[in-house]
């Protein structure tokens, strides 16, 4: 799981997150097993989802140039930039015993809402977009 920010090339491996840049790799996240990165069209942030023990999804998003973290929500997955300022994601909700989850599931189904991220202001607001396919303009 990669994604591009500008000419530099972010992805998953043992070691946790490393970046490719000018030809050399280096580790960029220690540990971090990200699912479904996304880039900002204006670059310097990328989006992602990480998994708890416990299946939960956590929608972070981290700054390419100090590499600072910040977690939006929790019990949420699939997270992707509508703008620099928008983040556009995915609830989870608990499973039920017809979901037949077990007893620690790896991922918890989707609870039919989604949400947009204000990362100016920090709040979280239901959404009418049902899903997105793509972005314009793509990351930089």
């Amino acid at each position: 799981m990669s994604a591009w920010s500008g000419p530099t090339l972010y992805f998953r491996d043992e070691k946790g997150v490393e970046v490719w840049r000018a030809g050399a790799i280096s580790l960029f996240l220690p540990g971090v097993t990200w699912i479904k990165p996304r880039a900002s069209s204006a670059g310097g942030q990328i989006v992602y989802t990480v998994r708890d023990s416990g299946g939960w999804g956590h929608v972070r998003v981290v700054d390419t140039t100090t590499r600072k973290v910040r977690e939006l929500k929790s019990a949420r997955t699939d997270a992707v930039f509508l703008s620099s300022r928008y983040v556009w994601y995915q609830g989870e909700r608990a499973c039920v015993a017809s979901d037949v989850c077990g007893a620690r599931p790896p991922f918890h189904p989707l609870n039919g809402k989604t949400y947009i991220y204000d990362l100016q202001t920090g709040t979280e607001t239901e959404s009418i977009i049902t899903s997105v396919s793509d972005v314009w303009p793509h990351a930089a």
